[in-house]
């Protein structure tokens, strides 16, 4: 695969503005953390490349579970237990 970057555009997930990422093409799946260009809150990223090239990028909190990990559930326990 030819080394390829590509810019993407995606919402912040703190102030919402859109922010513009330059994307590897050169590895199929990629996190990296970088600050938002407006508010300067630490973004993660996940980048996934597919067989055609083309990338599919999220962006969570810094504190957000990964988007391929379902979120730990909540365990309450009971004081009488």
């Amino acid at each position: 695969r030819v080394n390829e970057l590509s810019e993407e555009n995606l919402g912040c997930p703190y102030c919402g503005e859109t922010i513009s990422i330059l994307v590897d093409h050169s590895e199929d799946e990629q996190e990296y953390d970088e600050d938002c260009q407006v508010c300067c809150r630490p973004n993660i990223f996940n980048v996934f490349i597919d067989t055609a090239g083309d990338a599919a990028v999220g962006a969570r909190c810094e504190n957000a579970e990964p988007p391929d990990r379902p979120a730990r559930p909540t365990t309450i326990q009971r004081a009488d237990a």
